[in-house]
C-alpha cells in the first residue's frame, strides 16, 4: 500500500507511479475569525460568529510531494498530470480515510528532476469540508423521492456533522405549502427546483420536509 491519493477517480500510484514522500494529509481549515478593538474597552470584541450564528472556515491550502516510480518514465508522467488536473476542479480521496471525499482545485506547481529520482509537487485548495463517499449517488448527493403527504421526510443530524446542502424539487406547489425546516428555521418552497441556503448546524439538529405532495430531496452532509 502506497497511501495513495484517489483523484477525480484516478489513483495516483496505479494511474501514475506516483509514490508519496511522507504520508499525505490535507490540511485542516482556518477558521474565519473577526475581532474588533474598541477605544478604552479591556480587551476585544470576538464577532466570528455573529453573522451565521456558528464558525465559518477558509479553504484547506497545501500540497503533497510524490517520487516518481522509477519504471515510470517521468517525462510521461509530467505530461499526463498536466493533462489530467492542471486547475481542474476535482473530488479528492485518501485512501487512508476512505469513507469521505473533499473537492476543489488541483495544480502541479513544481517539478525536481534528479539522476536517480525525480519529485513532484501537487498543490491544492478544496472546500473546508469533506462530505461522506457513501452519499457519492447524483453527484455527490444523496437523493430520496418522498411522497410529503403520507408523512414528512425527517433525518436526524449527529453531532460531527457542520454543514447541509439541499436542493428540494416540487412539482406543482399551488395552494400547497412545501416547507423546509433546520432545527427552529424554516424555508418555504416554491415549484421547480429550490437550491436552499447552506445549513450552518454545528452538532445535533433536526432537518425536516413537509408539505402534501411528491418531491426530490437531494442532500448531503459536511463535517471537517
Amino acid at each position: 500500500m502506497y497511501h495513495s491519493l484517489i483523484i477525480g477517480g484516478k489513483n495516483t500510484y496505479s494511474d501514475f507511479g506516483l509514490i508519496p514522500m511522507s504520508r499525505p494529509v490535507i490540511s485542516p481549515p482556518e477558521p474565519k475569525v473577526s475581532y474588533l478593538e474598541i477605544p478604552g474597552r479591556n480587551g476585544i470584541l470576538d464577532l466570528t460568529e455573529t453573522l451565521t450564528g456558528s464558525i465559518t472556515y477558509e479553504n484547506r491550502q497545501g500540497s503533497w510531494k510524490f517520487l516518481v516510480d522509477k519504471n515510470r518514465e517521468w517525462s510521461k508522467v509530467y505530461s499526463e498530470l498536466l493533462s489530467f488536473l492542471q486547475g481542474r476542479f476535482l473530488r479528492v480521496i485518501l485512501e487512508d480515510d476512505p469513507l469521505y471525499y473533499y473537492e476543489g482545485r488541483l495544480s502541479v506547481n513544481e517539478w525536481n528532476s534528479e539522476k536517480n529520482y525525480s519529485v513532484i509537487t501537487i498543490s491544492y485548495n478544496l472546500d473546508p469540508f469533506k462530505y461522506e463517499v457513501a452519499e457519492t449517488k447524483n453527484d455527490g448527493y444523496q437523493m430520496i423521492t418522498k411522497n410529503l403527504a403520507t408523512e414528512p421526510y425527517v433525518f436526524s443530524v449527529d453531532a460531527h456533522t457542520k454543514v447541509i446542502e439541499a436542493v428540494v424539487i416540487c412539482g406543482n406547489v399551488v395552494n400547497v405549502d412545501v416547507v423546509a425546516t433546520i432545527g427552529n428555521v424554516k424555508y418555504p418552497c416554491k415549484m421547480g427546483t429550490n437550491i436552499l441556503p447552506i445549513f450552518h448546524v454545528d452538532g445535533k439538529s433536526t432537518f425536516k420536509i413537509e408539505g402534501n405532495l411528491e418531491v426530490v430531496i437531494q442532500y448531503r452532509k459536511g463535517r471537517l
